[in-house]
């Protein structure tokens, strides 16, 4: 290479302008690097290079993931839409409004209560302590018409019923005058019976045992008219304990 021998210090340049400077028959070795303004051949064997074969590669994979996310994007909205229907078909399941007549052809059970037109029924049992032993009923301010019937059951078998007539109410305001009592029926056990004495006020009525120092078990059942916006019994207490609320 040099007249020196194989090895050299300095640098040597080959200025041949030909297709080839530098030609050899097998591998070429440099201990540091190699700096050239352009590279030739596929560089499959150069490490951390990225191959224009890579390159499209990658391009398709990110078109594929591109059309994965637009395909979820789409899947999702569609799963949400499934949610939405079903929810709003739950939703109907469960306070179902129907156009036409319903037949049932066996029994129907109705646990809490039912409103036809404007006639309200609801229904409550329950059992009573000598420390709370009187039943509150309490109205809303609407004139209304009312038919309780109230079963009391002391021990196993001493029943007695009260069966009562109320009206009351004010159109489009606070009553002030008290509701009144009309028909009053009691028939049943006359040992441990229902008190005679009903006590009223603008909004409330108050049933007790003749007998308050007795346990007894109760059924109450009252069919509750009015044409009035937002007319109901509103609970039924114990006492001073409110043991049932009624939302119709």
């Amino acid at each position: 290479m040099t007249t020196a021998g194989a090895t050299t210090s300095d640098m040597v340049s080959f200025t041949n302008t030909g297709t080839w400077s530098l030609k050899a028959s097998g591998n070429i070795y440099a201990a540091s690097n190699i700096t050239a303004l352009e590279y030739y051949g596929d560089g499959t064997k150069l490490d951390g290079v990225a191959l224009q074969t890579d390159l499209a590669s990658n391009v398709t994979l990110i078109q594929g993931l591109r059309t994965d996310v637009n395909s979820n994007a789409g899947l999702l909205s569609t799963a949400q839409d499934d949610i939405t229907d079903l929810e709003n078909t739950r939703a109907t399941y469960l306070d179902p409004t129907f156009t036409s007549n319903i037949t049932v052809s066996n029994v129907a059970y109705i646990e809490t209560g039912m409103v036809l037109a404007n006639t309200h029924y609801y229904t409550h049992s329950g059992s009573m302590s000598p420390t709370s032993s009187n039943i509150s009923l309490q109205f809303a301010s609407n004139v209304f018409y009312a038919k309780v019937v109230a079963q009391l059951l002391h021990s196993n078998q001493d029943l007695n019923t009260l069966v009562l007539e109320l009206q009351g109410g004010h159109k489009a305001g606070t009553p002030t005058k008290n509701i009144t009592k009309g028909t009053l029926n009691k028939f049943g056990d006359t040992t441990y019976p229902w008190s005679s004495n009903v006590v009223c006020t603008p909004t409330e009525v108050i049933i007790e045992p003749h007998d308050t120092t007795q346990a007894y078990d109760y059924d109450i059942k009252v069919e509750y008219t009015s044409s009035g916006t937002g007319a109901k019994l509103e609970s039924i207490k114990e006492g001073t304990t409110v043991v049932k609320n009624f939302a119709y």
